[in-house]
Order: structure tokens, then sequence, then C-alpha cells
């Protein structure tokens, strides 16, 4: 016999040595007669209040051993089904008690306990049949593994199940020998054979929930005893990606050739772009958008185009100077109540445009979700691609003035700073961008356009200053599942790929900051000792009150939750204001990995662009055996020039500092460099129960179809895409519907 089994066993004696003392040397025969005589005197209600009592200690996490067989002393047999409905109606109470209003105050509880909650969590993935064994075991008390389970990935039906079948054996143990003190009551003597039975059965318990163990053990989902445990080097972390992190068919669709490659930072800059290159256009001008208003000025001071030009405008003198010039727009159709609020519908739009250009919406997306892709190609030859639309409030400088005059509404009304990034190329990436907008003309219209004639010169603008060269451009997508028609998740796997294999610093620019697939990434990286910094800027809060409750609810939990797990202090989560201190209104999609990998699109960090909407993201890598130093001190510049923006330091001054000290988070954190004002930490509001109950079931943020009206399933979809697998999709609805207000 083994030393661990014979301390097993010794465990088990002095635990029923503590029973008989407690039996024999306690009233608890009084006890027990007392609470069955309180339960008799209450007549009817006496199985209900035992019930609530049940209930209310279950979510106390007191153990129902003692009440059960109280409650067959005072019930008989009938207390069987109503321990199990109680038992059952206060673990689901804890359950989702820990999935929204309390989940803050669980993982503050059990944060000591990490190899507890990483068993449970791998039980949790075995399905309902390992967690009922992990029910039955005494490693984690019954009535608390309601709770932990809550902060899992478990599903409600496997919870029910294996809590229902988990429950069973001990129940039925417990009843009988509440049944036999039934018959025992009327002499002391019988309480005798009583006592010896409650030390059988707890004898009995003992040894098959020990073999439960070593069941859960074998498959290496139980701790060992702590004598078999033998020292050893920590468990390897998970394996870095190795070669290329932009793999076609995985995380992109297509790697094409740019002869160059240029970062527009703000609307302005994109705007002027724009309009050079489409008055340089020969053969056709195609956009796909989230939005669209052909009132925006391009040039609202005047700068590069006649003072007072409008898109429409522009528009419609390119078609009279070139009237083979074939010009079409598909843009989003925005369904109630988003575009409640919008003055335009799209036959004012096609009014205002006028003959001879084509103006089509898009409503072939599954129902709730959006086109969110925002692509401009010009003759194939020249293609622009980010997080900007041309919508009137969308035109900003760099310099975000405060009460800038510039920014105003058609109605002359004003809105707020606003950053956005969008990224140009040119050559085969160009065409390609154009191949993925006809195709999604296709899908929305049925109409296949044909790829323009190659032309000569290029439209790009010479003013236009290119950040890189003769670059293999990759085009990641995302695309929902819908008839005939499989998801795309391209976004997703790139990014989860991207944060995996950083070394050094991963700078994020996002809209949105929600979606669990990147939280536990980011996560997993800020638990590592020698793990890399972690710079995340966005806006300090949505601009409307939908987007406030849903999106910005579960932001506010994912960063409570980055921050616990940010143990060595390497996190930065920032949101940009104005000189004067108003908040800037963060659109760009932006994602810097070290010298090696740059990203720009459309795709925002929540679950709904990595797996509902449509988007399309460009990227940009160096690999590391690659000999070229001049790509990575381009990228580094970038990155640092964009936090050099935020912070409202002067871009050489910045890069120097960062160059020096080695470390963005040294600079960001210096009050000489980075002006508090101007870049602050985000801090987040405290979380109510709606927004709990929001941030827990990720309303308004569906990721794929099968969860999008579903919310009880948004979990298990979850689960799927940290996988790498596809959600089982449901058959598309082929209209669209009420969405959250991305943009």
């Amino acid at each position: 016999m083994t030393s661990t089994v014979m301390r097993s066993w010794l465990l088990i004696l002095l635990g029923l040595a503590a029973t008989a003392a407690v039996w024999f040397l306690l009233p608890v025969q009084d006890w027990l007669q007392a609470f069955g005589a309180w339960t008799a005197g209450l007549g009817p209600l006496g199985p209900v209040a035992f019930a609530a009592l049940f209930i209310l200690a279950t979510l106390l996490v007191i153990p129902g051993t003692p009440l059960t067989i109280a409650g067959a002393l005072a019930f008989g047999w009938w207390s069987l089904p109503i321990v199990l409905a109680a038992a059952t109606i206060g673990s689901v109470l804890a359950f989702f008690a820990a999935r929204s209003v309390l989940r803050q105050r669980v993982e503050r509880v059990i944060a000591r306990r990490p190899a507890m909650v990483a068993t449970m969590e791998a039980v949790g993935d075995g399905g309902w049949q390992l967690l009922t064994l992990m029910r039955v075991s005494p490693f984690v008390p019954f009535n608390a593994q309601n709770y932990i389970l809550g902060l899992t990935r478990v599903r409600m039906r496997d919870f029910l199940v294996s809590t229902l079948l988990g429950m069973i054996p001990g129940t039925i143990l417990c009843v009988y020998l509440g049944v036999i003190g039934r018959t025992a009551a009327d002499s002391a003597a019988h309480w005798i054979p009583l006592g010896l039975g409650l030390a059988a059965t707890l004898a009995a318990v003992a040894v098959t929930r020990r073999r439960v163990q070593a069941k859960l053990a074998a498959r290496g989902l139980h701790p060992a005893p702590r004598a078999s445990r033998a020292p050893g080097p920590p468990a390897p972390g998970p394996p870095r990606p190795e070669g290329r992190w932009l793999r076609p068919g995985q995380t992109c669709w297509r790697i094409e050739q740019a002869h160059r490659v240029a970062v527009l930072h703000d609307g302005a800059a994109y705007f002027a772009a724009a309009r050079s290159a489409m008055l340089a256009a020969r053969h056709s001008v195609l956009l796909i958008g989230w939005s669209f208003d052909p009132r925006l000025r391009l040039a609202p001071d005047g700068s590069h185009a006649p003072e007072g030009e409008t898109l429409a405008d522009l528009l419609q003198s390119l078609r009279a100077c070139r009237p083979d010039l074939a010009i079409h727009l598909l843009i989003w159709d925005m369904p109630w109540p988003l575009s409640a609020g919008r003055d335009l519908t799209p036959a004012a739009v096609r009014a205002l445009l006028g003959p001879g250009i084509t103006y089509r919406v898009d409503a072939t997306l599954p129902f709730g979700a959006c086109q969110h892709q925002k692509i401009l190609v010009v003759d194939d030859a020249m293609a622009f691609c980010g997080g900007g639309d041309f919508e009137a409030n969308r035109w900003d400088t760099p310099a975000h003035r405060d009460g800038d005059p510039r920014r105003r509404l058609p109605n002359g009304e004003a809105y707020p700073p606003r950053h956005d990034i969008m990224m140009a190329v040119d050559g085969p990436a160009a065409a390609a961008l154009g191949d993925l907008a006809r195709q999604r003309w296709l899908d929305a219209t049925g109409e296949r356009l044909t790829p323009p004639p190659a032309r000569d010169g290029t439209p790009w603008p010479a003013s236009v200053t290119p950040l890189l060269r003769d670059m293999s451009v990759a085009l990641s997508r995302t695309r929902p599942a819908g008839r005939k028609r499989v998801a795309l998740q391209e976004n997703a796997a790139l990014y989860a790929a991207a944060i995996r294999g950083a070394a050094r610093v991963i700078y994020l620019e996002n809209q949105y900051l929600t979606s669990p697939l990147i939280g536990d990434a980011l996560m997993e990286r800020l638990g590592e000792a020698e793990g890399p910094e972690i710079i995340i800027v966005v806006a300090e809060r949505s601009p409307n009150a939908f987007d406030r409750l849903t999106m910005d609810s579960a932001r506010r939990g994912l960063i409570h939750k980055l921050r616990a797990a940010d143990r060595h202090d390497r996190l930065r989560i920032l949101a940009p204001h104005t000189p004067e201190g108003r908040p800037i209104l963060v659109h760009s999609k932006v994602g810097i990995f070290d010298d090696r990998l740059v990203r720009v699109g459309s795709t925002n960090l929540n679950n709904r662009s990595l797996g509902y909407d449509s988007e399309c993201d460009l990227a940009l890598e160096v690999l590391p055996a690659e000999d070229a130093p001049l790509l990575r001190s381009a990228i580094l510049r970038l990155r640092d020039g964009l936090l050099a923006h935020h912070s409202g330091c002067p871009r050489d001054i910045f890069e120097e500092a960062v160059r020096r000290r080695g470390s963005l988070r040294a600079v960001l954190d210096d009050p000489a460099l980075v002006a508090p004002r101007r870049l602050c930490p985000v801090v987040p509001s405290p979380r109510g129960a709606l927004a709990r109950v929001v941030e827990s079931w990720h309303l308004g943020d569906p990721a794929s179809v099968r969860d999008a009206w579903r919310p009880w399933r948004r979990t298990g979809a979850l689960d799927q895409v940290r996988r790498g697998e596809h959600p089982a999709e449901a058959p598309a609805t082929q209209a669209s519907g009420a969405a959250a207000g991305v943009s």
C-alpha cells in the first residue's frame, strides 16, 4: 500500500471519528427532532419553507448534507424530489449570478486558486459526462462549483444535466439515512444504528468519491495527490507561431504585391487623396461602404478643392467629363432604428447623385449583420481600405482642433473630433481589392461587374508619400455564413496569431474593445513574466446611447479583467483628448506588432466584427529572418508617430525618448513627454446591474449567425471561435435587420 493510499484512508477514518464524536457528544438528535417539529407546525407550507431554506443554503455555499438528512426526517421520501428541485434551482441561480451581477466578486474570491479554476475550465470543455464526474468529486465543494462554473465556458444544458446527475447518488443516501431516523425517533437506543449507518454511508461516499477523483486524475483534469507530485520546471507556455503569420486560407485571403503603400492619417488626408485619385480615373470608380452622404464636403477649408464642393458635385463632374467612366456605389441598407435619425433615404441619395451614377444598397447579409467593409477602388490601379466612410461627420485633421468651424454637418451642426486611419495601395494589391469589391457587388445585387482594362499611368496622387515600396500586402476578411456561403474569420485568426507571436510590443487602436477572443489572448500574454508591452488606444466613451449601453458595458468588464491579469505592469489602455481636454472619438482599426506586422482595416475588436459582419483589413509582414532594416524602421516610425500624435508630443522627441529608454511604457508614463490631459488612462465607470447583464450575455454583439438572436448560445459560439472552429451556423435570413451601431 502506497503512502498516498494510506494517507487517504487515514483521512477517511479521522473523518468518521469526528462524525461519531459530533453525533454522540452534541444534541444532534434533539436538533433534528426540533427541525421536524418546526416543519410539521407549518402545515402545507412546510415543504415550501424547507425548499426556500435549501435554496438559500445553496446560494450561501452551505453544505447541503445536514439539511437533506433533516428534510428526510421531516418529510420522508418526499424530501427527495424537494431537495433535488431546490438544489437545482439554487445551483442555477448561483451559476447565473456568477455570469452576471457577481462575476467580479467571484473572480476576486477564486483568484488565489488558479489550479482549481483551471481544472474546472478543463472539465467544462469535456462535456456533461466529465462535468458530472467533477460534480461528484470532493475536490471542489458542490455549491462552490456553481459559482466557479459560472465563470467558465460551460453551456447551461451541460450544467443542468451534470448538476442533477451529480446530486442523485449522495441525495438518495442522505434521504435514506433520514428515513431510517424517522423510524428511530421513538427510542434513543434506535439512534445508535442511525449513527452507525451515517458513518458507513460516509465511508462509502468517501471511497466512491476517491475513485471518481482517480478517474479525473487519469484524464489529467484533476490534481494528483500531493505526495505523487514531483517538483519540476514550470509548464511551458503556448507555442509561438513559427514562420509567417500571414497564411492564405487561414489568416488571410490573398497576398499580392503593392508598388506603393501609404497610411493616411485622419479624414482630411483620406478625402484629399481619394479626390485626386478619382479625378485621375479612366475606367471605373467602385466604392463599398457602411454609410454614405453625397453632401460631404471633401475639403471644407478649400485647400485642395473648390470651397463648398460636395462629393455629389465631384462625381457628377467626373461623369460629365468622362461619360464612359463607370461609377458604382454599394452601401449597407441601414435598418431602423439606426436609420431613424438620418435624413437621407436611398431615393434621396440617388436624386442628389443624378443620372449615370449607380447607387445600390446591400440588404443581403444575415438579419442584423452589417456590411462594414470600407473600400474605394479606382481603375483597379489604386485602392483604399480602412475605417473611413464618405460620411458627413468624418472629416478632421490630425490637429483635432477644439471648436474647429470646418467640422460641420450639412445642417450646420458641429460634430466632435474624430481620429481615423486608411491604407492606400496600388498595383496587384489594388486589383485584389477590386476583385473583393466586385464579389461583394455580385453577392448584394446579383450583377457581375467586369474588371476594368489595364491603363497607362497611375491615379496615385503626387501629394501622397508612400510609407513602403514593393511590399507584399495581404487581404483578410470577415464574412458571416449565409445561403450557399461559408463563414470567413480570417481577421480573427490573424489577430490571434499576431498577439500570440509578438515578442516586444503589441499596439492596438480601435473603436471598440469587447471581444473575449482578443481579451483572452491579451491576458495570456500579460501573465508571462517576459511578455510584450501592450498599448491600447480607444475612445473615452462611445458617441451614442446604444453603443454606450452595449459596447461600453462589455468594454468595462474586459478592461477590469485585463488589468487584473497585468501582474507585471505592462498594460496601458489610453484615450486621446484635444489640447483643451475634449475627448477624441477613436474610429481607427489599427494593429502593429513589434517591427513585424501592420494591419489597417475596418475590423473592430468586438464579436460581430470578428465573425458576424463583413470586414476587410490590409496587412503587411516583415519576417524575422528578413534583412530589412528600412522596413522595420518604417513600421516603428508609424507606431511611434501615432502615439506621438495622440500624446501631443513632437514626433522626433517621442521617437528619441523611445529609442533611449527602450520602453513605450516608460515614455507614456512620463508627464514631461506625454501631457496627462492629452492621453489619459481609461478609467471604467462602475458597472451597474444592467451593464453586468449586457456584459455577461454580450447583448448587441453577436459572434455569428448561430447566436445572433439567441444570446443564450453566445457563450458556446465564442468557445468555438476560441478553439479555431467556425460556429455551426443556422441558415441565414437574407434580410438586413436591427444591429449594433458600428461604424
